[in-house]
């Protein structure tokens, strides 16, 4: 999970990098938050408790990650 936290933190270091990142964030918030939602436990509850797809599950996390995460320059959150 280290490798794991690793990508969130780059991608979150991205968001800010580009002033897209929430206000509602800061960037190790949000890196904390992104890593919990890319647990393992996660990915076990959704797919194999609730029966959903790794398509769904993928398209799920990358649309929750998407409205916590990014604001589009320039627009107030």
């Amino acid at each position: 999970m280290q490798d794991v936290r690793e990508g969130c933190e780059a991608a979150i270091t991205a968001l800010v990098k580009d002033g897209t990142l929430s206000d509602c964030f800061t960037p190790q918030d949000a890196t904390d938050v992104l890593w919990t939602l890319l647990s393992v436990d996660n990915w076990e509850n959704c797919t194999i408790i609730c029966g959903w797809s790794q398509e769904k599950y993928l398209k799920m996390v990358a649309i929750s990650a998407r409205q916590l995460f990014y604001v589009p320059a320039g627009k107030p959150l």
